[in-house]
C-alpha cells in the first residue's frame, strides 16, 4: 500500500473584473493532490476542467466567461 502524503494547496484564480484581469490567491488546506482536486469540483462546480499535462498539477478549471482555477502546492 502506497503512503499519501498531504501537503498545503493554494487556488491562484484569474477573473475578468469590469475589463481588468484580477489574480486572487487563497489556501485550500492541506490535503493529498487527490482530496485537493476533488475539493476543488466541489468549489468550482460551475467551471469544467481542462486538463493540461504541462499545467503543474495537470490542468486548471475555467468557465464559460474565461475565468480560471488553478491548484498548486505552497512552496515553504
Amino acid at each position: 500500500m502506497r503512503q499519501q502524503i498531504a501537503q498545503n494547496w493554494k487556488i491562484t484564480e484569474h477573473l475578468m473584473i469590469d475589463g481588468k484581469l484580477v489574480e486572487k490567491i487563497s489556501k485550500l488546506g492541506k490535503f493529498t493532490a487527490y482530496t485537493a482536486a476533488a475539493k476543488m469540483s466541489e468549489k468550482f462546480k460551475n467551471y469544467r476542467f481542462n486538463p493540461k499535462h504541462f499545467h503543474g498539477f495537470g490542468g486548471y478549471w475555467v468557465d464559460g466567461s474565461g475565468n480560471t482555477a488553478a491548484l498548486s502546492p505552497i512552496q515553504i
